[in-house]
């Protein structure tokens, strides 16, 4: 798995924990750039282990992460 958003993922809007662990292959979490209100109720992040991550989210992306109250990054 490279990507976990794709182009309309408007059903994750109401997400409010994203958890990512173990996920070698992963290179960045948005295949494209996603709908502003894409993860607009995201609370908590965590990514453990996901070593080829290179870009959590675009910055227009970051901009809407208002509620973003907890982020762990290992």
């Amino acid at each position: 798995m490279e990507w976990i958003l794709a182009a309309d993922e408007s059903n994750l809007c109401s997400l409010e924990r994203l958890e990512l662990r173990y996920l070698d292959k992963l290179r960045r979490i948005c295949r494209v750039i996603a709908p502003p209100s894409a993860l607009a109720s995201l609370e908590d992040l965590q990514v453990n282990d996901c070593y080829s991550l290179k870009s959590l989210f675009p910055l227009e992306l970051m901009k809407n992460l208002r509620n973003l109250e907890e982020s762990n990054f290992e």
